[in-house]
């Protein structure tokens, strides 16, 4: 049975505002969980944190919260070039699909014989509550305006601050 990883209360989440996230994330989390081969779902905000996972396994919200940055370095840089809504990164042994969510963004950590398809019809399905929830985008706003904060230069080491230099992407 998957274990479902809420936010926790906070300066920036409390109150109806952390219950509306949690009860939005939950909702769009348990509906993926149904799809075979997802090993873990997760909701981040704009610079990559943690807002919700739901998880077959131990569950390292700071490791996540690292994979999280990386794909929110990753939408800023090829959102300042072209439009898209969504990325697939594949390895030997796994694959990570990402959707953009608005004010946030969801990835799933899957295995090799998940059905992408399946994925993407369920999480177009159920991200439509928390894509509409006006309430819900202005708070994650507030809290994490732009995916593209992440290419400022307090973010990246070296390599990175240089290689957004000379992409011209700030």
């Amino acid at each position: 049975m998957a274990t479902l990883v809420q936010q926790g209360l906070s300066s920036t989440w409390n109150g109806i505002r952390l219950v509306n996230l949690n009860q939005q994330v939950g909702d769009l989390l348990n509906e993926i969980g149904k799809i075979a081969n997802v090993q873990t779902a997760c909701i981040f905000d704009n610079h990559g944190k943690v807002l919700g996972a739901l998880t077959n396994a131990s569950f390292d919200k700071g490791e996540y919260n690292r994979v999280g940055a990386a794909i929110a370095q990753c939408y800023a840089a090829i959102q300042s070039r072209a439009g898209f809504r969504d990325l697939e990164f594949r390895f030997e042994r796994r694959f990570v699909y990402t959707r953009d969510l608005g004010n946030a963004f969801f990835a799933a950590f899957c295995s090799l014989d998940a059905s992408l398809s399946m994925l993407r019809m369920t999480l177009n399905v159920s991200a439509a509550a928390f894509e509409a929830d006006p309430e819900l985008q202005i708070n994650l706003r507030r809290v994490a305006e732009s995916k593209k904060d992440t290419l400022a230069t307090s973010y990246l080491d070296v390599l990175g601050s240089q290689l957004v230099e000379k992409a011209s992407l700030k």
